[in-house]
C-alpha cells in the first residue's frame, strides 16, 4: 500500500488516498476494509479498482480527529481472503497547525476560520506566518449574498406539503461553527412568513456543486408546510444559515422566494364557454382538437405539473384524458382535448356534448371508466360542440379535361376526383354517363362510360387506399374511360350518379383531332450554361403518320442513322431551329399522360422571358412555351481567406453576354477599397473571371463588386458576392502540456471531457463554427522528426495510435468561435523524450474552403523509475518466473508492497529473491537465453551497461523477464547482511558514458530463526477458546516476567491479554524458547470478517522493547452459520435456505426430516406436512405442505435447539434472528395454458370452457370476451374460475338472443401467488342458429421441438330437440392461411387424422415456426352422409431448443505435471438438428485459477506463458504444460451458433507434481436435465465406464 499525501493536520477531515497492489478480487465493498490509525479507525469513502498489469485498487479514507497525535503514526489496511486477514502497514505524518482562531481574531478582528481552505491545504507550519492572514481568515462582510436561482414549483395546494426543490447560489457549504463539520440539511432553516406567524418547513436533502466551498449552489428540498387555514396567496419563503465568529457572534446568511398556496375547490365545474365557437362537418369531427376554459378547477401541487393525464374527459360512454395543459392557476385552467374518431352523423344539425372532470384518487382514466357516475364526473363541466351534416358531393376535377378521338383504354383513362361521396358508396352502386355540355344529368340518360382500373382511391394524405375510413372522403378519384369516338359533338359532360340516391355530380371534357396544351409550361435556364430543359405536355402530341414524312438526314444531323425519325419545329429568338430524337415516347406522372421532350437550349443576348413554340407539322399546330433566361450568382473560390495569407482567390461572374469591357472592385471590412488590375482579368463572351490575393490584416467580410458593360446595347452590368477573411488559427492552450514517454498525462482541472490519464485538451482559435460530435472536421497529428502519426484509431507501423474523442465549439469573448478537442497522447516515439509538433487541421467537407492548420509544441517527457510493486521468496520455482500462478517455489503466495520507493522485509542470513515490477524503465532488448538485456558490445565492466543493484553487497539483478516503458519485471537475489536495514537501489544504464536511472527502495532485514507455533488451530469467533503459543528462539526473559508488559500478543489485530508461561517451560525461558498460554479473544468487531464462515488470521507475537523483532503464527475463527439466502423455488413449491457455510445438518441423519428441527414453525406458513432436506451441507432444501400461505416477504427463524453449527469446526450454534423469504430469482411463469371448449355451439347448448393448467397453488383466472361488449361485462362482473359456464337460459336473454350466426373470441390468463401472469389462451366460439355438434380440444400456445404433441379432439351432440344421436367422424387437416403460417405434413409424417386425438413426434416440427390445425367432426345422417358438421382451428408456434454443452469425463479431474491432458468437448450438440450433424456449432476455451487473496485472469503454463486453447472441439495440452499449484485450474468451453444462446460447460483440473494416473468416468445416457445432469427411469440400468490411462 501506498500514501498520498504522506502528511496531514490533526484536526482530522483530510482525505487520504491508499494505493492498494493486489487486493483479493474477494473485496468488493468498502465494509470489507477496516483501517486503523494509532488507537483509532479511519473512515473510508470511496474503493474503485483498476484494471492493468498488476490488480491495483484505490481506497480513499478520512483521517479522524487526533489532536493529542503528532509526528509519524503507525496505520494498517486490513482484510480478509481466502481464509487469511491480510494486514499492510503504512505511516502518516500528522502535524499541529497553528492557533488560527487565536490568530484570526488578533490579526483580523472580527475575522473567522476559513476551515475549507485548512482542509484543502492545512498550514505546513506550527508557526502563523504572515501570510496565513490572507490565505485562512475571511471577514464575514466577505461573503457573497445568496441568491435564489430556481424555485419550483411555485405554487400548490394549502394542505398538500408540496415538494419543493430550490438551488441557491453563494451558499456556504461549510459549519463553520465547528472545525470538522460539513453544513447539514438539519442546520438549514426554510421557513415561510404569513403575517406575523412563521412556519418551518421539513427540509429533506441538502446537496452541494462547485470548488468553492464558501460560494458553491446549494440545491435544497423541502416540503411545503400544510396548513389548511391559510387563505389562498402568495407568501414569502426564507432560507438562512447561521455560521459562527471567533471569539464570539455569528452572521446569518439568507435568501428569499415566494410559493403561491392555493385552496382546494368544491362545486361543479364551469366550462366557459359552455358552447364551443367550433363547429365541424360530421364526417370529419373526429380528431378536431377543441379547446375550452374551465373555471372553480383545482390546481395540483405539481406532482404532475401541467400534466394532462390529470383531467378526463367523458363522450359516448368512453374515457380519455386530455391532450394538453396550456395554464394552470387558481382562478382557471385551460385545456385542449381531441374528439375521439367516432360517428358523429346523429349529432348534424344539433350538439355533441363532453363532460370533463378531474381524478385525484387513480393511477389512471381506467378507474374512472369504472367508476363514471359516482367519483369521477359528479363535479363534471359540460362542453358542446356544433356538429354540421355532409355537404353533397361535387366533381372538383376531370383530368385530362381534353381527349383525342380513337385513343386506346390506356390514353383515354380519365380521373374524375369527387369531394364527400359517402364512404359505404362502391362502384357497383355508380354509373358514369357523359352528355352534351349544358345538358343536365340524370341517373340512365346519355351514354353509358365503362369504370376502370381501383374506382374508389383516396387523393387525400390522410385517407387510406382504397378508400377512407372516415363516414365521408374530402376526396376520392374514381377512374372511368372517355368514349372513342364523340357520341353528341366535341363539348360533352361526364356524369356520375348514384341512382339509389338519385344525385348526379358533373364535370366538362372535350374530345378533339389533337391536343393543344392547356398550361404552356415555363422553364427556367441558368444563364452562361447549355442545359437540358424538360418540357412537360398534357395529353398526346401527333407527330408522325398521316401520310407525314420525316424530312432529310441532312435535318436531322442530331439523330443520323435513327430510324424512325421525327422531327418537330422550335422557334427560338425568331430564329427556327431543327431537332430531332427518336420515337417520343408516352410516360406517366401522378396519373397524367404527358409527353416529355428535351431541349439543348443556348443562351440568348439578352435576359429576360423568350417566348418559344412547338410546332406539329403534322397538323401546323403550334403549342406556345417560354423560357426565362437569369443571371446566376457569381462564385468565389475559396469562400474564405486567411488574413494576410498567400495564394489565389478566383472570383467567376457569368454575364451570358458579349461584353465591352469589365472591371473588379474589393472593399475590405473598414470600407477601405482597391480596384484589381485589369491584367488580372479574363474577360470572355460570357463570363468575367479574376484571379487576385487580398492583403488585409484585420478580420471580417470583405465585399467584391464586378461590372461589365453589355457588347450589344452598351447597357451597365454589376453583381456582386462576399468573401470571409479570418486570422491565422492558434491553439491557445494545450492541458496538461507533457506526458511520459509512455503517453500517460497528470492531472487536469481545466479540461471538461474525458478526463483521464492518457487524453489531452487542445483549444483552437481562428477555426469556422463546428458542430459539436463532428469528428470528421477535425484531423490532428502528432509530427516529430521524420515521422507523423495521424489520431484516426488506426495503428501505425510501430503499433502506436492515438484519436480523435470529441469536438465542440464554444464561443470566445469576442464572439468569436473557440473550438475545444480531446485527443488521445500516443507513446513517444522510441520510447524517446523530447518536443513534437501538434497540429490540429480543419477538415471541410466543402471543397471551397482555404485550408486551416494550427500548429503548438508538445512535450514527452522521461518520468523516473518506480515499484509498481515488490514481493520476496524465501525460494524460486525450478524453472520459469520466481512467481507463477500466484506462488513462490515453496508454494507459499507473496506479500506484494505498491510503495513508488518500497520498504522490503528480508532475512538477514540472504538467500531470498526479490520480485520488482518498475514502471517508466525505457523497453530493452531481453536475451531469451540469459533473460538478462541485450547491451551495446561497446559496454566494458568499468562502464558496466545493464541493470544493477547498489550497493552491489545487497544483492545481484540475475533476470529480467519483462521490459517496456509500462512495465519491467526483474528479479533480484538479496545477500546476507548484518545490518538492519540498508538503503539501496536498482539501476540502470544503456549505452557507455549514458545517463543511469535508479529506482530507490529500502531493504529491512529480520533475524529468520523467530519461530511461532499454536496449538489448538482454530476455535469460535465468540473467542474463550485455551490456546497454546510455542516460541523459539524469542525474547530471552526469566520465569517471573510479566508477558504483558514484555510482548504484544494480537489475533488478526485483536489483542490477547492475560497471557502467562505455560506448564514446563521452565529453565528454556531464559533461551527464549518457551509456551504461552492464554485465552483467545473474540472476533466479532466491526472490520473482522469472514469468509465462508472462516477468518484465518495472523497470530502476531511483538516484543515491545523492539517492534522488529515479531514472529507469527496462524489461527482459524469458525463463524456460527448465517443464513446468506432465502428463496423460493423456481416452481413455487417450496424454498431453498442457503448458509455461508458448510453446516453440521442440525444433527440430522435421514434424507427427509422435520422441518421443526431446523425452523420454528409456529407461524404454520409452510403449510401442513412440511419436509425438508439437505441438498448439500450448505443448502436446506425446504418442501411445502398443503394449504401453504407463505409468499415473498414473509419471515422465518432458526430453531434454537438442536441448532445449525458448522461443520468447518467448533462453532456457536446460529442465531435465531428472523431472515426474509425473497421472491424466486427467475421465476417460472405459470405453466402452458390450455384452453379447452367447443369450436361452435348452437342455440340449444350451454356455454363452458374449461382451463387446464399445473401448479401447486391456487390461481387466479382473468376472462375477457373483446369481441362484444354484452359477453364482457357479464365475464368482468361474474368471477370465473377455471371453467366458464354460461348456461343457454342466459344465452336467451335479449341481449344476447339476437348474437347468432356470429364468432366470439374469448382470452384468458392465469395469475399466481407471485404475481406472475401465464400467456394468453385465446379461443374462438362460433354461435349457430341451427343445431351442430360441439367440438373442443386440448392443446398449447407453444411447444418446444423436441415435444412429443399429443392434441386430444372431443365432440358432443346437440342438445336440440329433434337430434338424433348418430356416429361421429373426425378428420384433422393443416393448411397454411399465410406466409407467415406453415402447415403441417401429415403424409410425410404418417400420422394418423382421422381419429379422435392427433399426436405429432418430437423432433417432426422445423423449430422458430408457426403451424395451424384443424379438427372437423360430423354427424353421419342416413345414408351414410354428414347431416351435420362442425369444425375447429388452433395455431402453435414450435420453439427453438437450447444448445447443449459437453464435457466428457466429469466435473473434477487430477492429473500429474507428467502427463498429457485431453478435454472434449465433442459430446456438445444443437437439439435441432440431425444427430452428427454440428459443423455450424463453433467452440472457444478459456481458463482461470482462483486463489486465496490473488486472483489471475487467465491460465500461465509453467514457464509463465499464457495458454493457447484454440477453438476446437477437443482441448490438447502436452505433458509438463501445467505447474502444480494448490488451486484448480477451470477449463470452461462455450458452446455457440448463430442466432443462438451460447451455452457453457466446466470442468476443474487438479494439477500435481505426483506421478498418478488420470482417470474419467462416462455414462451411457442420453437424456439430461436443464443443469446438465443424466436422467434415469426408476427401472433404467446405470452404466458406468471408467477409464486410466
Amino acid at each position: 500500500v501506498s500514501v498520498s499525501p504522506s502528511r496531514a493536520v490533526n484536526l482530522g477531515g483530510t482525505s487520504v488516498l491508499l494505493k492498494i497492489q493486489n487486493l483479493a478480487s474477494s473485496v468488493t465493498d468498502m465494509s470489507q476494509i477496516r483501517v486503523d490509525f494509532g488507537d483509532r479507525q479511519m473512515t473510508v469513502s470511496n474503493l474503485k479498482r483498476v484494471d492493468g498489469d498488476i490488480l491495483y485498487a484505490y481506497l480513499t479514507v478520512v483521517t479522524p480527529a487526533a489532536s493529542d497525535l503528532l509526528g509519524d503514526i503507525s496505520a494498517s489496511v486490513s482484510y480478509s481472503a481466502g481464509g487469511n486477514t491480510i494486514s499492510l502497514p503504512f505511516v502518516l505524518n500528522l502535524f499541529q497547525p497553528c492557533n488560527l482562531k487565536a490568530f484570526c481574531t488578533t490579526s483580523l478582528p472580527g475575522s473567522i476560520v476559513a476551515v475549507h481552505v485548512v482542509k484543502q491545504s492545512p498550514p505546513g507550519s506550527g508557526d502563523c506566518l504572515p501570510e496565513y492572514q490572507a490565505k485562512y481568515c475571511i471577514l464575514p462582510s466577505s461573503f457573497a449574498a445568496p441568491k435564489v436561482d430556481f424555485f419550483s414549483p411555485t405554487k400548490g395546494l394549502v394542505a398538500d406539503g408540496t415538494p419543493v426543490t430550490a438551488t441557491i447560489s453563494s451558499f456556504p457549504a461549510l459549519e463553520l461553527t465547528t472545525d470538522n463539520l460539513f453544513l447539514t440539511s438539519q442546520a438549514v432553516r426554510v421557513y415561510v412568513t404569513v403575517g406575523s406567524l412563521v412556519s418551518e418547513c421539513t427540509v429533506t436533502s441538502l446537496a452541494f456543486t462547485g470548488s468553492n466551498f464558501l460560494t458553491q449552489k446549494a440545491t435544497i428540498g423541502f416540503n411545503m408546510i400544510t396548513d389548511p387555514t391559510i387563505l389562498s396567496g402568495t407568501y414569502p419563503v426564507t432560507f438562512e444559515a447561521t455560521y459562527g465568529i471567533y471569539p464570539g457572534g455569528s452572521v446569518t446568511l439568507s435568501a428569499s422566494s415566494s410559493f403561491q398556496f392555493i385552496r382546494k375547490v368544491t362545486g361543479r365545474i364551469v366550462a366557459d364557454p359552455a358552447t364551443v365557437p367550433l363547429s365541424c362537418i360530421a364526417s370529419e369531427c373526429g380528431g378536431s382538437s377543441v379547446w375550452v376554459r374551465l373555471t372553480n378547477f383545482p390546481y395540483y401541487s405539481m406532482q404532475a405539473p401541467f400534466s394532462p393525464s390529470k383531467i378526463v374527459v367523458l363522450f359516448g360512454g368512453s374515457v380519455f384524458n386530455a391532450t394538453q395543459i396550456l395554464t394552470s392557476t387558481s382562478t382557471d385552467t385551460q385545456v385542449y382535448f381531441t374528439m375521439p374518431q367516432v360517428v358523429y352523423s346523429g349529432y348534424a344539425g344539433t350538439f355533441a356534448t363532453f363532460s370533463l372532470a378531474y381524478y385525484d384518487f387513480a393511477a389512471s382514466a381506467s378507474i374512472c371508466q369504472q367508476r363514471v357516475a359516482t367519483l369521477c364526473f359528479d363535479r363534471a363541466a359540460t362542453v358542446s360542440i356544433t356538429v354540421q351534416a355532409d355537404p353533397d358531393p361535387t366533381l372538383s376535377e376531370i383530368f385530362p379535361s381534353q381527349v383525342k378521338k380513337q385513343s386506346s383504354d390506356a390514353n383515354r383513362l380519365l380521373s374524375l376526383t369527387v369531394s364527400y361521396l359517402p364512404k359505404a358508396v362502391s362502384v357497383s352502386d355508380l354509373e358514369a354517363r357523359v352528355v352534351p355540355r349544358g345538358t343536365t344529368c340524370s341517373p340512365g340518360g346519355g351514354t353509358l362510360l365503362d369504370f376502370a382500373g381501383t374506382p374508389l382511391v383516396s387523393t387525400n394524405p390522410v385517407d387510406l387506399v382504397p378508400a377512407c375510413t372516415r363516414r365521408t372522403c374530402s376526396k376520392v378519384a374514381v377512374y372511368v374511360l372517355a368514349p372513342t369516338v364523340s357520341p353528341s359533338g366535341d363539348q360533352l359532360s361526364v356524369c356520375l350518379c348514384h341512382p339509389a340516391m338519385g344525385k348526379c355530380v358533373s364535370g366538362d371534357l372535350t374530345m378533339s383531332d389533337y391536343l393543344v396544351s392547356v398550361d404552356p409550361p415555363s422553364v427556367s435556364v441558368a444563364l452562361g450554361t447549355t442545359s437540358l430543359v424538360e418540357v412537360d405536355i398534357a395529353g398526346y402530341i401527333y407527330v408522325a403518320g398521316g401520310g407525314v414524312s420525316c424530312p432529310s438526314v441532312a435535318d436531322c444531323t442530331a439523330s443520323a442513322g435513327v430510324t424512325g425519325c421525327n422531327c418537330q419545329r422550335f422557334h427560338v429568338d425568331c430564329s427556327p431551329v431543327t431537332l430531332c430524337a427518336p420515337q417520343p415516347t408516352i410516360t406517366s406522372f401522378q396519373n397524367k399522360s404527358v409527353f416529355v421532350i428535351t431541349l439543348a437550349l443556348s443562351p440568348p443576348q439578352q435576359l429576360g422571358v423568350i417566348p418559344m413554340s412547338f410546332v406539329d407539322q403534322a397538323t401546323s399546330t403550334s403549342i406556345p412555351f417560354s423560357v426565362t433566361f437569369i443571371q446566376p450568382t457569381p462564385t468565389v473560390v475559396p469562400i474564405d481567406f486567411p488574413a494576410l495569407g498567400s495564394g489565389l482567390v478566383t472570383v467567376t461572374a457569368f454575364w451570358g453576354l458579349i461584353l465591352q469591357s469589365a472591371g473588379v472592385r474589393l472593399t475590405y471590412p473598414d470600407n477601405s477599397f482597391v480596384t484589381v488590375s485589369s491584367s488580372s482579368l479574363s474577360v470572355q463572351s460570357e463570363y468575367t473571371q479574376i484571379q487576385f490575393t487580398p492583403s488585409y490584416s484585420t478580420v471580417g467580410t470583405a465585399k467584391i463588386k464586378l461590372n461589365a458593360t453589355s457588347g450589344k446595347d452598351g447597357s451597365q452590368l454589376t453583381t456582386s458576392i462576399s468573401l470571409d477573411i479570418f486570422s491565422t488559427p492558434t491553439v491557445t492552450a494545450v492541458e496538461p502540456s507533457q506526458a511520459g514517454v509512455d503517453g500517460k498525462v497528470g492531472s487536469c482541472t481545466q479540461c471538461l471531457k474525458n478526463v483521464d490519464d492518457h487524453t489531452i485538451s487542445v483549444w483552437v482559435s481562428g477555426f469556422p463554427y463546428i458542430d459539436s460530435g463532428s469528428l470528421a472536421a477535425v484531423k490532428v497529428l502528432y509530427v516529430g522528426s521524420g515521422w507523423q502519426l495521424e489520431c484516426n484509431g488506426i495503428a501505425a507501423s510501430d503499433g502506436r495510435s492515438c484519436m480523435v474523442r470529441s469536438v465542440d465549439t464554444f464561443e470566445s469573448q469576442d464572439g468569436s468561435p473557440l473550438l475545444y478537442v480531446t485527443v488521445t497522447v500516443p507513446a513517444a516515439k522510441d520510447s524517446t523524450a523530447g518536443s513534437v509538433s501538434l497540429q490540429v487541421e480543419y477538415v471541410s467537407s466543402d471543397a471551397t474552403r482555404s485550408a486551416r492548420i494550427a500548429t503548438t509544441s508538445f512535450s514527452y517527457v522521461q518520468m523516473p523509475p518506480v515499484f509498481l510493486s515488490a514481493a520476496v521468496c524465501s525460494s524460486c520455482r525450478a524453472s520459469g518466473p520466481c512467481i507463477a500462478g500466484g506462488e513462490c517455489g515453496d508454494g507459499r503466495q507473496p506479500v506484494y508492497l505498491t510503495d513508488a520507493s518500497p520498504t522490503i522485509r528480508a532475512p538477514s542470513v540472504g538467500g531470498a529473491t526479490l520480485v520488482a515490477q518498475l514502471a517508466n524503465f525505457p523497453s530493452l532488448v531481453i536475451d531469451s537465453t540469459t533473460k538478462l538485456p541485450v547491451v551495446p558490445t561497446t559496454c566494458v565492466a568499468s562502464d558496466f551497461c545493464g541493470f544493477s543493484l547498489e550497493p552491489p553487497s545487497a544483492g545481484t539483478v540475475t533476470r529480467v523477464w519483462a521490459s517496456s516503458i509500462k512495465s519491467t519485471r526483474i528479479e533480484v537475489s538479496l545477500s546476507a547482511s548484518t545490518l538492519l536495514s540498508t538503503a539501496a537501489s536498482i539501476r540502470l544504464k544503456t549505452k557507455p558514458g549514458g545517463d543511469m536511472q535508479t529506482a530507490n527502495f529500502i531493504i529491512s532485514y529480520y533475524k529468520s530463526q523467530l519461530t511461532l507455533s499454536a496449538s489448538p488451530t482454530q476455535g469460535p469467533a465468540e473467542g474463550g477458546t485455551t490456546i497454546t503459543l510455542q516460541a523459539t528462539n524469542f525474547l530471552p526473559l526469566s520465569p517471573s516476567t510479566r508477558l504483558d508488559d514484555v510482548m504484544t500478543i494480537t489475533f488478526g489485530g485483536q489483542t490477547a491479554v492475560g497471557a502467562s508461561f505455560a506448564p514446563g517451560s521452565g529453565a528454556s525461558v531464559s533461551t527464549g524458547s518457551y509456551g504461552i498460554v492464554f485465552t483467545t479473544p473474540a472476533f466479532t468487531c466491526a472490520g473482522c470478517i469472514f469468509t465462508g464462515g472462516v477468518a484465518d488470521v495472523q497470530v502476531l507475537l511483538t516484543a515491545v522493547s523492539d517492534s522488529s523483532m515479531s514472529t507469527a503464527a496462524s489461527f482459524r475463527y469458525i463463524q456460527a452459520p448465517q443464513v446468506a439466502s432465502a428463496r423460493f423455488n423456481q416452481a413455487g413449491t417450496g424454498i431453498t435456505i442457503t448458509f455461508d457455510q458448510a453446516t453440521d445438518r442440525a444433527g440430522t441423519t435421514t434424507s427427509l426430516f422435520d422441518c421443526g428441527l431446523v425452523l420454528q414453525t409456529t407461524a404454520n406458513l409452510l403449510g401442513r406436512g412440511p419436509s425438508c432436506t439437505w441438498g448439500s451441507s450448505s443448502v436446506l432444501l425446504v418442501n411445502f405442505g398443503t394449504d401453504t400461505s407463505l409468499v415473498p416477504g414473509n419471515t422465518l427463524s432458526l430453531a434454537s435447539r438442536p441448532g445449525v453449527r458448522s461443520r468447518i469446526g467448533p462453532s456457536s450454534a446460529a442465531a435465531t434472528t428472523p431472515f426474509t423469504v425473497l421472491a424466486p430469482l427467475s421465476a417460472s411463469r405459470p405453466a402452458p395454458i390450455t384452453l379447452k371448449g367447443p369450436a361452435q355451439i348452437d342455440v340449444c347448448s350451454d356455454l363452458q370452457l374449461v382451463v387446464s393448467v399445473p401448479s401447486p397453488r391456487a390461481l387466479t383466472y382473468t376472462w375477457d370476451c373483446p369481441s362484444d361488449a354484452n359477453f364482457q361485462a357479464l365475464l368482468r362482473s361474474s368471477g370465473f374460475g377455471s371453467a366458464l359456464y354460461i348456461p343457454k337460459t342466459t344465452l336467451v336473454q335479449s341481449q344476447y338472443a339476437t348474437w347468432l350466426d356470429l364468432t366470439y373470441t374469448f382470452t384468458v390468463y392465469a395469475t399466481d401467488f407471485l404475481g406472475l401472469q401465464s400467456d394468453l389462451a385465446t379461443i374462438q366460439v362460433y354461435r349457430k342458429s341451427s343445431p351442430a355438434p360441439q367440438i373442443s380440444f386440448f392443446g398449447q400456445p407453444s411447444y418446444s421441438s423436441q415435444d412429443n404433441i399429443l392434441l386430444r379432439g372431443e365432440a358432443s351432440f346437440s342438445s336440440c330437440a329433434g337430434i338424433t344421436p348418430s356416429q361421429l367422424s373426425f378428420q384433422w387437416s393443416s393448411t397454411a392461411p399465410s406466409s407467415t403460417v406453415r402447415a403441417v405434413d401429415f403424409a410425410k409424417l404418417g400420422v394418423a387424422t382421422s381419429q379422435a386425438q392427433l399426436y405429432i413426434p418430437k423432433g417432426s416440427l422445423s423449430p422458430a415456426n408457426t403451424y395451424r390445425i384443424s379438427l372437423d367432426v360430423s354427424m353421419q345422417g342416413s345414408g351414410g352422409t354428414a347431416s351435420m358438421r362442425s369444425s375447429k382451428s388452433m395455431s402453435f408456434f414450435v420453439r427453438q431448443s437450447a444448445l447443449v454443452a459437453r464435457i466428457a469425463g466429469g466435473a473434477f479431474a487430477r492429473i500429474s505435471t507428467a502427463s498429457p491432458l485431453s478435454i472434449s468437448a465433442s459430446g456438445s450438440y444443437d437439439p435441432d438438428q440431425m444427430s452428427g450433424d454440428n459443423t455450424t456449432i463453433a467452440f472457444s476455451w478459456s481458463c482461470s485459477i482462483s486463489y486465496d487473496g490473488f486472483y489471475s485472469q487467465d491460465c500461465t503454463d509453467s514457464g509463465g506463458n499464457s495458454l493457447s486453447l484454440g477453438t476446437s472441439s477437443v482441448l490438447s495440452l502436452g505433458a509438463n504444460t501445467l505447474a502444480a499449484v494448490s488451486a484448480p485450474y477451470d477449463f470452461t468451453v462455450t458452446v455457440s451458433k448463430p442466432g443462438r444462446a451460447p451455452v457453457t460447460a466446466s470442468i476443474s483440473v487438479y494439477v500435481t507434481a505426483l506421478v498418478i494416473p488420470f482417470i474419467t468416468i462416462t455414462q451411457e445416457v442420453s437424456d439430461f436435465n436443464a443443469d446438465g445432469y443424466p436422467i434415469y427411469g426408476p427401472d433404467d440400468r446405470i452404466i458406468l465406464v471408467g477409464f486410466s490411462d
